[in-house]
């Protein structure tokens, strides 16, 4: 699932035990990631209370793509022609389908995930909220990256408030996933210094022409390495998921600066040696190009 060839977003949920974290394989999305042109963005832990919290899974229903019918929290049916999760439960995590008060959320059961009505007591936090449990969020949603935050449709980024993307990708055990929706601050492209310390500038939504400071994954890899998220690779780079890259980190690029002299540097606008600026005729980012070999 990407975006003209962006990527999404993507992060890993953790168990956390009494004594440490273990890895249970719920790697995530991709950050994404609201992706474009290449791979998504993995961005390390979920939050403290993504995904982590415990519970049983009911009968199995399927809730990998479009509803049509929605009981409890989840209000209005949210249409959904594509893919928004694998996982499957007593529940559906987009239509929030549990008694008023509950939550639908992955939940492990022995080595699997499952979808599971969870009576965490709810908190006050909306969506986009700082959190550090899914405590502080209200019913229908989790923490994830350290903000409340709602599984959601990537075909129409609902049910996101307005400055939410769904583009984010959690991954739960090897190969379970769940769309989500991400809550980042936005930034200038090619400015190295428009995020804070640890965070990357990725385009977020081409179509609007925004870009937004992301976490790093977990895999984070240098320019021309393989790439699967978006946040794989670094500020002002993206998954490029088009032939013939089929998933490469490459920079992006200033099209009207890129082979002025004095050349700039990769990632403030200019390529690496023997690159071209190439438009990825984006109609809201008209300067912006991805650099590809020549």
């Amino acid at each position: 699932m990407s975006r003209g060839g962006l990527g999404w977003l993507g992060i890993t949920v953790l168990i956390c035990a009494v004594v440490a974290c273990e890895n249970t394989t719920t790697s995530t999305p991709s950050t994404s990631g609201t992706a474009g042109s290449g791979g998504g963005t993995s961005t390390g832990t979920g939050g403290t209370g993504g995904g982590t919290s415990s519970g049983t899974g009911g009968t199995t229903t399927s809730s990998s793509t479009s509803s049509t019918s929605s009981t409890g929290t989840g209000g209005t049916v949210i249409p959904c022609n594509s893919p928004y999760t694998d996982l499957s439960g007593e529940c559906d995590l987009l239509q929030q389908s549990c008694p008023s008060g509950q939550t639908c959320q992955p939940v492990a059961q022995g080595n699997a995930w499952v979808t599971a009505c969870t009576n965490i007591p709810g908190g006050m936090g909306e969506q986009g909220s700082e959190c550090s449990l899914d405590s502080d969020c209200q019913a229908g949603l989790v923490c994830l990256l350290d903000r409340c935050a709602a599984f959601c449709c990537p075909d129409n980024s609902e049910p996101c408030v307005p400055n939410g993307y769904c583009d984010m990708e959690v991954s739960y055990g090897t190969s379970g996933f769940a769309m989500a929706c991400s809550y980042d601050d936005l930034c200038e492209l090619l400015n190295p210094d428009s995020c804070g310390p640890g965070m990357d500038c990725h385009i977020v939504d081409p179509d609007l022409g925004l870009a937004a400071c992301h976490p790093p994954s977990g895999q984070q890899v240098g320019e021309g390495a393989p790439c699967t998220y978006l946040n794989d690779c670094g500020d002002s780079q993206t998954c490029n998921v088009t032939p013939p890259d089929n998933g490469v980190c490459r920079y992006l690029c200033s099209l009207s600066t890129w082979n002025v002299d004095p050349k700039p540097a990769p990632g403030v606008g200019g390529c690496p040696p023997a690159q071209l600026c190439v438009d990825l005729a984006m109609m809201n980012l008209p300067d912006i190009g991805r650099c590809t070999p020549s």
